[in-house]
C-alpha cells in the first residue's frame, strides 16, 4: 500500500489536509485566483499545528495547483 495516495484515509495529518484543499480546487469551492484559507483557519478547522497546514500548502504548490505570494498567503493557481 502507498500512504502518498491515500489521501483522506492517510494517518498523517498534512496529506489529509492537502487532499481536502485538493479536492475544493477541483470542485470549484476554491476559484483560480482566490486565496487559499490562512494557516491560522486551517490549523482551528483541523485542529493540527500550523507547521501542519503549511506542509500541506506546500505540497499542493509542488504540485503546481497553488502559489505562494510572499504576505499575501497561498491562492490558487490558474490552469
Amino acid at each position: 500500500m502507498v500512504l502518498a495516495h491515500m489521501g483522506p484515509m492517510d494517518p498523517r495529518a498534512y496529506v489529509r489536509i492537502a487532499a481536502i484543499l485538493r479536492h475544493q480546487i477541483a470542485d470549484g469551492t476554491l476559484q483560480p485566483g482566490e486565496r487559499t484559507p490562512s494557516l491560522t483557519r486551517l490549523s482551528q478547522e483541523h485542529g493540527h499545528a500550523r507547521l501542519t497546514s503549511s506542509k500541506a500548502l506546500r505540497t499542493l504548490e509542488g504540485e503546481g495547483l497553488v502559489t505562494r505570494i510572499p504576505c499575501l498567503g497561498y491562492h490558487v493557481r490558474h490552469s
